[in-house]
C-alpha cells in the first residue's frame, strides 16, 4: 500500500471517530433535554355528583334564572353538577341553579 492510501485511510478513520464522537454527543444533549421536557402532570379531577362551583360569564344574549333575566354584563352563576339517566346511560352536566349573587363569599 502506497502511502498516499495509507495517509488516507488514516484521516479516513480520524474522520470516522470525530464524527462518532459528535453523534454520541449530540445524543447524550438530546437525552438530556428530554429528561428536562418530560414532567409528571396531575390527572384532573372528575367532579363527583352534587358537586356546586361558581362560574363568570360575560352574557352577550339574555339569559333568565329563576325568572330573572340578564345581558351584557358580567356575571356569576352558581351550578351544580347533575347526572340523569337518559335510557342508554348516566348522562352528567353542569347544571345552572341561579346567579351568585354575593361575590365575596365562598360557596359552602
Amino acid at each position: 500500500m502506497s502511502l498516499k492510501a495509507r495517509l488516507y485511510e488514516a484521516q479516513k478513520e480520524k474522520d470516522q471517530r470525530a464524527e462518532d464522537e459528535l453523534n454520541r454527543g449530540l445524543w447524550k444533549e438530546i437525552e438530556e433535554k428530554e429528561k428536562l421536557m418530560k414532567r409528571k402532570v396531575k390527572k384532573k379531577e372528575r367532579p363527583q355528583e352534587g358537586d356546586r362551583r361558581i362560574v363568570e360569564r360575560i352574557l352577550l344574549f339574555p339569559k333568565c334564572l329563576n325568572g330573572e333575566w340578564r345581558w351584557l354584563e358580567i356575571a356569576q352563576i352558581d351550578q351544580e353538577y347533575r347526572a340523569w339517566n337518559d335510557g342508554v346511560g348516566f348522562q352528567y352536566e353542569w347544571v345552572d341553579l341561579g346567579w351568585n349573587t354575593f361575590h365575596d363569599e365562598p360557596l359552602g
